[in-house]
């Protein structure tokens, strides 16, 4: 199985300011470019973020490995006032489609990170989730060093989502990478595949 969830990509250090700044703050880390959906290869796989945030249309990586959104507020993205949400960024990491991946489960999901950070996991409805110790202030500068991450599997891809909020904020990372979770699959199209008329594809950029 398919299962770069250890390997995937993170927030940068020069986007370690997003989603902590007011809208009137500026920094070049943003890109100016909300976007309200992202498609993922030919829409097998639609990121669109919680109400309120939105994706960073200069933050989206696609490669062969893989693919990699970076979502924040949509007012702090825009620079331009709108809805007030809760500081908070997340990435969302997709892995190429595999016609064998399955479902992760939470325990594949804390196998698969450094032992003794998990401090909770638990399998839901299409998804996993992991609550690790530290790490969360290492990606974002200000960021509470506790943050959730989560697994799910969409049309034969590996999804890999994580939640980071400021330090002492009392946003809550679960609620937000679950809002997540429910519109990867609201707006992703279910596909029918008959494995025994597909091969497993070679990774590829689309």
């Amino acid at each position: 199985m398919v299962f770069p969830l250890a390997a995937c990509l993170e927030v940068g250090p020069e986007t370690e300011s997003i989603g902590f700044l007011s809208p009137s703050e500026t920094t070049k880390a943003l890109s100016k470019s909300p976007l309200a959906k992202v498609p993922l290869y030919n829409g097998r796989v639609v990121v669109a973020g919680p109400k309120g945030y939105c994706a960073d249309g200069g933050a989206i990586s696609r490669g062969a490995q893989g693919s990699v959104v970076l979502i924040a507020g949509c007012d702090v993205l825009s620079g331009k006032a709108g809805a007030s949400v809760a500081p908070a960024v997340m990435t969302v990491s997709v892995s190429p489609r595999r016609l064998t991946a399955e479902q992760p489960t939470a325990s594949d999901l804390a196998t698969s990170l450094t032992p003794g950070k998990v401090l909770a996991s638990e399998d839901g409805d299409g998804i996993s989730l992991v609550r690790l110790s530290s790490g969360g202030d290492a990606v974002l500068s200000g960021g509470e060093p506790r943050y959730w991450r989560a697994a799910m599997l969409i049309n034969g891809h590996i999804v890999s989502l994580a939640a980071y909020t400021p330090k002492g904020s009392g946003t809550s990372g679960k609620a937000l990478i679950v809002a997540l979770a429910e519109n990867l699959r609201e707006f992703s199209p279910t596909k029918d595949f008959t494995p025994a008329s597909e091969t497993i594809p070679t990774a590829t950029a689309e």
